[in-house]
């Protein structure tokens, strides 16, 4: 072998040498990174804990696994635990949330449910030195609930996608799609809804399914200095799709949001079967029976062959659908 060559040999045999203690420093900072901040939740009043973690991978990509990791919020009354948990990272900097297919979470301090479901999971993409926001994905298949209660609830399939305009961190594209959702009426009682004496249970049987396709600007670009709240200024909504028994509700619009989360705007609706929309709502106990029919009567004169085309529009603080008022207008915080 000549010089060149043994020079080369020796040149990729340093450039490995530094890989490796590149690959096995970045690893064991990422390990105690990680099992410090279990300490700090422990120290701020929470629950945290797990059985180990561990790091592999190596050469390509790093993978951080927790055994029996646990998370509990005395304060909040919530708690999650699962048999393990992993982190995978590669570059460019791809960071992967594979989870584990069943979950123990406590809600509202007393409710213990198991959550179960296939192809749980997320991943996040980061741009650049300044790890501006490129990408984020979710998904899930098959997801039950069950409350060690009695209530349960399903959800068929979740898929979400946002990402940012070529070369805009600020302007961020939103698509999701939620499909085959499904609640009894514990389930809602255990989000605070309340059963009426006049409810039934035929509304929950059908399943709901959800289309948004949204176009979200940020006031600040979404990446390592980013100091503001990261809730959009702006919220375009292309297209809005509900389905729910034989209702279904389509529309479009703009929201904007205040630097106090105050919403404004309006969507634009179209919603057919508006009557079987309405007596679901009846049925779930959101509206009295005779507020039921007040409502009824008022949006029958609105309709057009059993179509609604009304704006829900928010404003100076209240919220209402075309003429009707609905309620408080949601405040958007982090």
């Amino acid at each position: 072998m000549g010089f060149l060559g043994k020079g080369l040999l020796g040149l990729a045999g340093g450039l490995a040498l530094a890989w490796s203690g590149l690959w096995f420093g970045a690893a064991e900072y990422s390990r105690q990174q990680a099992a410090a901040w279990f300490e700090a939740q422990t120290l701020s009043g929470r629950l945290a804990g797990h059985d180990g973690i561990s790091m592999s991978g190596f050469p390509g990509r790093m993978v951080m696994q927790l055994d029996a990791p646990y998370l509990a919020d005395p304060f909040l009354g919530l708690s999650w635990a699962a048999p393990v948990a992993r982190v995978e990272a590669d570059l460019p900097l791809r960071l992967r949330l594979p989870m584990a297919e069943q979950h123990t979470l406590m809600l509202g301090g007393h409710e213990v449910v198991d959550l179960r479901g296939r192809g749980m999971g997320a991943e996040l993409r980061l741009d650049g030195p300044s790890l501006a926001f490129a990408a984020l994905t979710a998904g899930a298949a098959a997801v039950e609930v069950d409350a060690r209660a009695g209530w349960r609830a399903a959800l068929a399939a979740l898929d979400l996608t946002l990402e940012a305009a070529p070369g805009a961190a600020d302007r961020l594209q939103l698509e999701a799609q939620l499909g085959g959702l499904r609640a009894d009426f514990g389930a809602l009682a255990a989000l605070g809804l309340d059963r009426a004496d006049w409810a039934e249970d035929w509304p929950l049987a059908d399943p709901l399914d959800l289309r948004v396709s949204a176009a979200l600007a940020l006031r600040a670009p979404l990446d390592r200095h980013h100091a503001a709240d990261p809730v959009p200024e702006e919220i375009a909504v292309e297209a809005l799709g509900i389905d729910w028994g034989a209702a279904r509700i389509d529309g479009a619009g703009t929201l904007n949001v205040a630097s106090d989360g105050e919403l404004t705007g309006r969507l634009d609706l179209r919603i057919r079967d508006w009557r079987d929309l309405m007596a679901r709502i009846v049925a779930l106990g959101l509206l009295h029976p005779d507020a039921g029919e007040t409502w009824t009567n008022a949006l029958a004169t609105m309709e057009e062959g059993g179509v609604l085309d009304l704006p829900l529009s928010f404003r100076g603080g209240r919220t209402r659908l075309g003429p009707l008022p609905i309620g408080d207008a949601p405040v958007l915080r982090w």
